[in-house]
């Protein structure tokens, strides 16, 4: 991994509030979640806008934040991070779903289109730029005969959350791969891999 390409932040995405916690728009947040339960952390600010921790893995550190914009204007506060803390748009990895990859799988990715996810849209144009990293974690495929908005709003079934939760284990451990061994091993081990219900 580059020095310009070093991982400084992580930003999950979701609703904020009790009635959006569980739907699978939210599994940026759930990421986060995983993160800090995971790895030694202390929170260091808190506002209307956004929750941010400061987290300790091995010899580094990084930071992970949580907007609470709501999903269509997930990148107001990256103008914000970006002027505090002097970082460059390569040094965040965004978490969020995504409805075209399947449950059970994640996807590490540069750059490239939002593929029509509203909360990416809002940080290409806060950033004024497509180039951060993002991890993808599947929550496809939908029906074709139901709802977008209903579907990425809507709660998972027992069995797909089993299957959640297996992929949300993994998440401490990519971040791990990505500091200590850059993005590149991180994509080789972990897109493309299939997570099974494991009782």
């Amino acid at each position: 991994m580059s020095k310009g390409m070093e991982l400084k932040m992580v930003v999950g995405l979701g609703n904020p509030g009790i009635k959006y916690a569980m739907t699978r728009h939210n599994v940026g947040f759930m990421g986060i979640d995983r993160i800090l339960e995971r790895f030694e952390n202390v929170e260091i600010t808190e506002n209307v806008r956004y929750k941010l921790w400061e987290v300790k893995l091995d010899d580094k550190s990084f930071y992970v934040v949580k907007p609470f914009t709501y999903m269509n204007l997930s990148g107001v506060i990256f103008p914000e991070i970006v002027n505090k803390y002097s970082f460059k748009s390569e040094n965040f990895l965004v978490i969020h779903d995504d409805v075209y990859i399947d449950l059970g799988r994640v996807k590490i990715k540069y750059d490239g289109s939002s593929g029509g996810h509203n909360g990416i849209n809002s940080i290409v144009s806060f950033l004024e730029t497509p180039n951060f990293w993002r991890l993808k974690i599947g929550i496809g495929p939908k029906r074709e005969d139901e709802d977008l908005v209903s579907f990425v709003l809507g709660e998972f079934e027992e069995e797909e959350f089993k299957i959640l939760q297996n992929v949300l284990n993994t998440v401490p451990e990519i971040v791990r791969t990505i500091l200590n061994h850059g993005y590149e091993k991180a994509m080789s081990l972990y897109n493309g891999m299939k997570v099974e219900n494991v009782e």
